[in-house]
C-alpha cells in the first residue's frame, strides 16, 4: 500500500523540480516595437509679413482752366484756393493760357513758369514769386582731375634700315617707303580732358540757351507790345467817342443853360496811360566758375538753363563712371601632325542637326562682307551660360578643347578694369640690358700720339607681355574695344661687329657686345562685343625650325652618307599658333558684395598667415624635406 502511495507521488515531486516557464504577459506579442530615435525635423521658418505701410497724407490737387489771364491775378487766386501766403515780385508780367485738371501745385506752378519769365519757391507755408534772373548753384561732380593723351604706333617696314619693324609710342597713320621697300604704319590717338571739354560744353549749352530766351524774350515783347498797341488805338477810340459825346453834350448845354462859360467845365474828363517796362539786361556767359581738385562747378544762371545743366551734367557722370572688366588669355598651341594647317574653329560648330550642343563651345565665323560691313573676327559663345558673371571655367574649357589640336601652354592670363572710354596699359616684363659702343678717334700729329675715345651706350628692352585697352560702353553694355597684347620674347644674340673691329686695333683684352634678337608677337584691333561675350583673335602661325649637326671633324664632312657615320643630327621642326581670348564684362557695381562677389575668395582673411594650409614649409607642407 505504501508502495503505490509512493508511485502516485513520484510524477507530482518530479513536477515540482521542473523549470517554470517565463510568464507571458496578456497583449504583448501584438505589441508595436520600440521607437527608433530619429532626427528632430527642421523648425518650421514662419514667414516674415511685412509692417502695413503707414498712412500717407492725401495731396492736394488742382484745376486751373484759364485763357489770355494776367500771372499776377492767377498766382493770387491759387494761393488763396492753397491757403498759402503769397509774395509777387513787382515786375511779374505777362499773361497765361493754362488747362490743367486734378494736378499738384508744384505741377501747375511749373507749368506757368515755362510760360512766364519767373521763378517760385515754397517755404513755410509762404509762395515767393519772383522773376527769373540768373543765381549761383553749386554742383558736385566727382572725376578724377587728369588730362590723358594717349597715343600708339604699330610701324611696319620690309626694306632693310637701322631698324625694322618698330613698335612704340607715337601719333599719325600712313605707309610709304624708299626704293624698292615698303612700310605700313597704324597709328592711334586718345585724348582724354574730362574738366576742359566739360566746361567748355557747359558754357556752349549757356550761350544757346540764352541765345534762344532772347529770342523768346523778343518774340513775347513784340506780342505785349502789340496788344499794348490794340489796347490803346481802343481806348484812343473810346476817347473820340467820349469827347464827341462830350461836345454834344455841350452843345445842348450851351444852349439850353444860362450858366455861360462855366458849362463846358462840367463835362470835363482826365485821361492817363502807362508806360511799359524797361527789359532787363542779358546776362553775362562768363558764369562758370571750375574747380577740378575738388570737384566743384559754380555755375549763374537762370533756373531753366540750371535744369538744362543738371541734366547734361547727370549724363555725362553716368556715361563717364561707366567701367568694364577684360579677361583676356593668350594661348600658344604646339600643332600636331593632324592639324599644320592651323586649328579647326568647325569642330566646335553645332551637332548634325543645326542645335546648339549644351555646355558646348559655339563658334561664329563672320567674313568682311558686302562692302565691309563685318569684322573679320571669331565670335565664341555657350549654349548654357553659367549663373556668375566670372566663372573661371568659360576660358579653362575653351583651352581644354584646343589640346585636341596639339599642347597649349597659357603665355598670359590678364585681367584690366577700365573706365569709359580711359585707356588701361598693363606690363608685365623684364627689361633686358644690352650695350652699343662707339669710338672717336683723334688722328695724331707731330706732338701727341693718336688718342682714342670709347663711349658705351646703355639700352634697354622689356621682353614679356604688354597690353593696351581703350574701352567704350554704351547705354545697352555693348563694349567697343581697341586691344593691343604684345608678347616678346629673345631668340638669340648677334654679336656687334662694330666691338670686333674695334678689338682687332686694340691692345686690351677680348671683349664682346651681344645684341637680343626680338621675337614680337602683337594684334591691334577695333572691334564691338556685347558684355559676357568672348571673342577669338586666332590664326597667327609660326614655324620653328632648328637644325644641329655634331661629329668629328673632317669625317663628319664626307659625301655619299659617309658623314652621317661620324655625325650626330638633331632636326626639330614645329609650328605654333597663338589664339587670344577677349571678354568684356560690364561692372554695374564694382564691390565685393556686387558685381565681384566671385573674388571674395582671393582676398586674405584675418587667419591668412595663421592657417595651416597657408603653411609654405617643408614641414606642415606634406612635401619630403631634402
Amino acid at each position: 500500500m505504501s508502495r503505490c502511495h509512493l508511485l502516485l507521488l513520484a510524477p507530482v515531486l518530479a513536477a515540482g523540480c521542473a523549470t517554470q516557464p517565463a510568464k507571458v504577459e496578456p497583449g504583448r506579442h501584438i505589441a508595436l516595437p520600440p521607437a527608433r530615435l530619429a532626427d528632430l525635423p527642421k523648425l518650421v521658418e514662419r514667414p516674415v509679413f511685412l509692417p502695413k505701410p503707414s498712412a500717407q497724407a492725401k495731396t492736394d490737387t488742382y484745376s486751373v482752366v484759364v485763357n489770355n489771364v494776367p500771372v499776377r491775378d492767377l498766382m493770387f487766386a491759387l494761393a488763396r484756393d492753397a491757403k498759402l501766403n503769397v509774395d509777387v515780385h513787382p515786375l511779374i508780367r505777362g499773361t497765361v493760357t493754362v488747362n490743367a485738371l486734378n494736378q499738384t501745385l508744384p505741377q501747375i506752378l511749373d507749368r506757368i513758369s515755362n510760360q512766364v519769365d519767373m521763378r517760385y519757391t515754397l517755404d513755410k507755408g509762404v509762395l515767393t514769386i519772383v522773376p527769373d534772373r540768373p543765381y549761383i548753384k553749386n554742383y558736385a561732380l566727382d572725376y578724377v582731375n587728369i588730362a590723358r593723351t594717349t597715343k600708339s604706333n604699330v610701324t611696319i617696314s620690309t626694306s632693310v634700315a637701322a631698324a625694322g619693324g618698330s613698335v612704340q609710342s607715337g601719333g599719325g597713320g600712313g605707309g610709304g617707303g624708299s626704293g624698292n621697300g615698303s612700310i605700313t604704319e597704324v597709328s592711334n590717338l586718345a585724348e582724354n580732358k574730362f574738366w576742359e571739354r566739360l566746361e567748355g560744353n557747359i558754357r556752349t549749352l549757356l550761350a544757346s540757351s540764352r541765345r534762344v530766351s532772347a529770342e523768346e524774350k523778343t518774340e513775347r515783347e513784340a506780342m505785349e507790345a502789340k496788344d499794348d498797341a490794340q489796347r490803346h488805338a481802343d481806348m484812343a477810340e473810346q476817347k473820340a467817342e467820349n469827347t464827341k459825346r462830350q461836345e454834344d453834350r455841350l452843345k445842348v448845354a450851351q444852349t439850353v443853360a444860362q450858366a455861360g462859360a462855366g458849362a463846358p467845365a462840367l463835362f470835363s474828363m482826365l485821361d492817363s496811360g502807362g508806360k511799359a517796362a524797361a527789359p532787363a539786361a542779358a546776362g553775362s556767359n562768363d558764369d562758370i566758375f571750375v574747380h577740378p581738385e575738388t570737384g566743384v562747378l559754380s555755375i549763374n544762371a537762370t533756373s531753366r538753363e540750371h535744369a538744362k545743366i543738371q541734366d547734361y551734367l547727370d549724363r555725362v557722370s553716368a556715361s563717364a563712371r561707366r567701367q568694364v572688366l577684360i579677361e583676356a588669355t593668350i594661348v600658344e598651341v604646339a600643332l600636331n601632325d593632324h592639324y599644320q594647317t592651323g586649328i579647326d574653329w568647325r569642330l566646335f560648330k553645332n551637332d548634325e542637326n543645326g542645335t546648339a550642343q549644351d555646355n558646348r563651345l559655339n563658334i561664329n565665323q563672320s567674313t568682311m562682307g558686302d562692302n565691309l560691313a563685318q569684322l573679320p573676327f571669331t565670335l565664341l559663345s555657350y549654349t548654357k551660360r553659367a549663373s556668375s558673371l566670372f566663372n573661371g571655367a568659360d576660358f579653362t574649357a575653351t583651352i581644354k578643347a584646343l589640346e585636341q589640336f596639339g599642347k597649349t601652354k597659357v603665355l598670359s592670363s590678364p585681367k584690366i578694369m577700365a573706365l569709359n572710354n580711359q585707356t588701361a596699359l598693363l606690363k608685365v616684363v623684364d627689361e633686358k640690358v644690352y650695350f652699343t659702343i662707339t669710338v672717336d678717334v683723334e688722328s695724331a700729329t707731330t706732338t701727341t700720339p693718336e688718342k682714342r675715345t670709347y663711349t658705351s651706350e646703355l639700352h634697354t628692352i622689356p621682353i614679356g607681355m604688354v597690353m593696351s585697352v581703350t574701352p567704350q560702353i554704351s547705354d545697352n553694355d555693348n563694349v567697343s574695344l581697341n586691344i593691343r597684347p604684345t608678347i616678346s620674347r629673345i631668340t638669340g644674340y648677334k654679336a656687334d661687329p662694330a666691338v670686333a673691329l674695334v678689338q682687332a686695333n686694340s691692345t686690351t683684352e677680348k671683349i664682346q657686345s651681344l645684341v637680343p634678337e626680338i621675337q614680337v608677337r602683337e594684334v591691334e584691333s577695333t572691334l564691338r562685343l556685347a558684355s559676357g561675350q568672348a571673342a577669338i583673335l586666332g590664326g597667327l602661325i609660326q614655324d620653328q625650325v632648328q637644325n644641329q649637326r655634331d661629329g668629328l671633324p673632317t669625317l663628319s664632312r664626307l659625301p655619299w652618307g659617309v658623314g652621317d657615320l661620324f655625325s650626330y643630327r638633331d632636326d626639330r621642326a614645329q609650328k605654333t599658333e597663338l589664339v587670344v581670348f577677349l571678354r568684356p564684362v560690364v561692372i554695374r557695381e564694382a564691390s565685393l558684395n556686387g558685381d565681384l562677389a566671385d573674388f571674395r575668395q582671393f582676398v586674405p582673411t584675418d587667419n591668412f598667415f595663421s592657417s595651416p594650409k597657408d603653411e609654405l614649409s617643408v614641414f606642415k607642407s606634406g612635401l619630403p624635406a631634402r
